[in-house]
This record gives C-alpha cells, sequence and structure tokens, in this order.
C-alpha cells in the first residue's frame, strides 16, 4: 500500500502535468490527471466551454498510476481514495462531477432539454426515456436553435434560461439510436456526441424562458399505484451497504448484475409506494457511489394522430420538476442554499417561472409534436 495523500499532496503530485481549463456556469474549472480516459470524458463533455478568467474556482485532479504512491482523485480540499475501488476511472468521473456540481450555485438545473427560437426559450421536460431528446432534434430542424440536452440552467439571479452545451447523452440499447459518423466518444453504458455532429449552431445566446413543455407519460399516479415500482441503480463501486438502505426503505427485491462496467442494482417496491423520498435519501447517503437512479418504466406510448398538448398552471409542474432534479443528483450547492427544504425549492422555481407558458404535452410521433409545439411558439396553433 503505498503513501495516502490529502487533496494538497496529490495536486502537488499533479502539478507538472497540463491542465486542461473549462468555465462552467459560472465556476471557472482546471483538471490536471494522468488518465486519458479522464481527460477524454471532459473534452468530450466540456468542449464548449471555454476557459473563462484566469482564476481557479476549483481544481480537479485524478491520478492512476503514479507508483509507490496511492490513486486518488481531489476536487479544491476534498480528497477520495481510489486504491480499493473495483472501477476507479468511473468513481473519479463521479466524484469529480459531483463536486463540479455543487460549486454551481448561480442556476437552477432543471432536468430538461432546451431550445430558442426567435429568442424565446423553449424548455422539453419529463421523465427519463420520455423522448425529450428527440423531440429536440425534431425541433432543431424547423430552425430552433439548440442550448441543451439533459440540463436546462435558470439563471437563479435573472431567470434567464442558459446555454448549456454539454455533450448529448445517448443510451447504449436504444431503439431509435442514430449516431452521427464524427463527433461521438464511447463510455461503458452510453455515446457522448458533440452537439454540433448533431446540427447544433453554436455558440448561442441567453434567453427568457418563454415556454415549458412536459411530456406526460400518459399515465396518473392512480394508475401507476396499480403495478410495482422499479428502479434501476448505477453504482461506481461495492454495493453491500446501497442494497441494505433500500431492503430498509421498503423494497420488495434487491437484484444486482456485475456483468457490465459496473454493479446496477434492481430495486423493486410494491404496488401504491411512494419511494421517491426514501430515494433521494439514499442518493444523499451515498452520492460518491451511486451514479444514476432511473425509474424503469416502459416508453411513453404514442398515438398515431395530433398530440394532445393543455395548457397547465406551473403549480402542476413543481412536484414533477423538482423530483427530475434531486433524481438527477444535481443538487448539492442547490439544496444547501434551501438547508436541504423540498418546500424552498418549489417556491423559488415557481418564482422563476411564474412568467412562463406552461403545457402537458401526451406525445404522438416527435415529427408530429415537435410540429404542434412550433406553432404554438409562433402563435400559430389553431384552438383543437
Amino acid at each position: 500500500m503505498g503513501i495516502v495523500p490529502g487533496a494538497a499532496e496529490l495536486r502537488r503530485r499533479a502539478a507538472a502535468l497540463p491542465a486542461d481549463r473549462y468555465s462552467i456556469l459560472g465556476a471557472d474549472v482546471s483538471l490536471r490527471t494522468d488518465s486519458d480516459s479522464v481527460r477524454a470524458f471532459f473534452s468530450a463533455s466540456y468542449r464548449w466551454f471555454p476557459a473563462g478568467e484566469a482564476r481557479e474556482d476549483l481544481d480537479l485532479v485524478a491520478l492512476f498510476r503514479n507508483q509507490g504512491a496511492t490513486p486518488g482523485a481531489s476536487a479544491g480540499d476534498s480528497f477520495l481514495d481510489l486504491s480499493r475501488s473495483r472501477s476507479p476511472e468511473n468513481r473519479a468521473f463521479l466524484f469529480l462531477l459531483e463536486s463540479l456540481t455543487d460549486r454551481i450555485s448561480t442556476s437552477i438545473m432543471l432536468h430538461g432539454a432546451a431550445v430558442s427560437a426567435g429568442g424565446k426559450g423553449i424548455i422539453i421536460a419529463g421523465p427519463t426515456l420520455a423522448g425529450k431528446s428527440t423531440l429536440v432534434l425534431e425541433l432543431m430542424k424547423l430552425g430552433h436553435r439548440f442550448l441543451s440536452d439533459d440540463a436546462a440552467p435558470l439563471e437563479r439571479s435573472s431567470g434567464r434560461l442558459l446555454p448549456f452545451p454539454r455533450a448529448v447523452g445517448m443510451r447504449k440499447g436504444g431503439a431509435s439510436t442514430r449516431l452521427p459518423e464524427r463527433g461521438v466518444h464511447e463510455l461503458p453504458h452510453k455515446w457522448l456526441v458533440d452537439p454540433v455532429s448533431l446540427g447544433a449552431r453554436l455558440p448561442v445566446d441567453s434567453c427568457e424562458p418563454d415556454f415549458l413543455f412536459y411530456l406526460d407519460p400518459g399515465e396518473g399516479e392512480a394508475e401507476r399505484d396499480q403495478y410495482p415500482r422499479t428502479f434501476e441503480l448505477a453504482l461506481a463501486d461495492s454495493s453491500q451497504a446501497v442494497e441494505a438502505d433500500l431492503v430498509a426503505m421498503g423494497a420488495e427485491s434487491v437484484l444486482a448484475s456485475d456483468t457490465g462496467p459496473f454493479i446496477v442494482l434492481t430495486a423493486r417496491f410494491r404496488p401504491g409506494a411512494r419511494p421517491f423520498s426514501g430515494l433521494v435519501e439514499v442518493w444523499r447517503r451515498h452520492r460518491d457511489t451511486i451514479l444514476y437512479i432511473d425509474e424503469s418504466r416502459p416508453p411513453v406510448r404514442r398515438s398515431d394522430g395530433s398530440p394532445r398538448i393543455v395548457p397547465v398552471e406551473v403549480s402542476r409542474l413543481l412536484l414533477p420538476l423538482v423530483r427530475d432534479v434531486l433524481n438527477r443528483g444535481e443538487a448539492g450547492a442547490l439544496m444547501r442554499s434551501h438547508s436541504g427544504k423540498l418546500t424552498s425549492l418549489m417556491v423559488e422555481i415557481a418564482g422563476l417561472l411564474k412568467t412562463v407558458k406552461c403545457f402537458k404535452v401526451t406525445a404522438s410521433s416527435p415529427e408530429k409534436t415537435a410540429a404542434a409545439i412550433n406553432e404554438i411558439v409562433h402563435g400559430t396553433r389553431r384552438n383543437e
């Protein structure tokens, strides 16, 4: 076993390495690593976030190959020992990304894609597998400008919708996955695709949010209570403590799969269970291990006819929006600013969206849904 350094010692060991610099939503970041995989991941993800001023808000380090010394990662004054990790690079990805998102406190990152048209900001929100990314690609074909794929940042001070052109993540195994010929970076569980290779015109300016379309899976809580709820948790390290917590919070069964690049737990809850708050607590307790939590549900049922798009008050969407913010694990600094109180966070999001026109969408085909949204944005849709 080599010496176990703290963050300062790790930075000293990395001082001779070249630094990659980024400016991400107000946080100036420096990355030093001896891992080609870690460097390529950040390069692919944050190509469109060039360094800002010459200051460093956050110094990230990941070292794996120094002989006689413990492999580890550091972010500021925080240090993670990677010597016993079964998947050290995945664990480092998670630690560095969590540290980065924890530093972002000036924006609320809604779980949604975003585009703009004629200076109007449009947020496409909804649960996993609802079709947000596909819909954004269809809107881009109609002339909308790409802002973001998986996180729509609202600036807390101004309420403006900020561009966040991080690489588009495409999960492997998707039935409709079509990859461009260039700008693709492969990870064990997904591809990272440069938005420009998908047709985005970058850079793009921030804008006022004018519309929010929430893609409804087509089922209410009453319907969902009729069948078991199943969640998938991907882990960068050992699973015993997470499994025990899932059982303690009421999971009927927890199955572990260790055949892929990382451990995947499948937790099944009885019909009528409401496990969200418990899963949020599990994520908080094991946030240095959990890569993601996704609810396993069938793809959105789409009709062959026109999509159903219904105006709703923002209050009707606050619970799913807050749930998705927390479920994506990008709320560290945000929740600290609200002292961990969900009600306080909901009030702030309601204030940021108070002038936004909100709609629930029961989708048909992506092409028809994009055309209908385009008509609403441009004021040409007829009442049906």
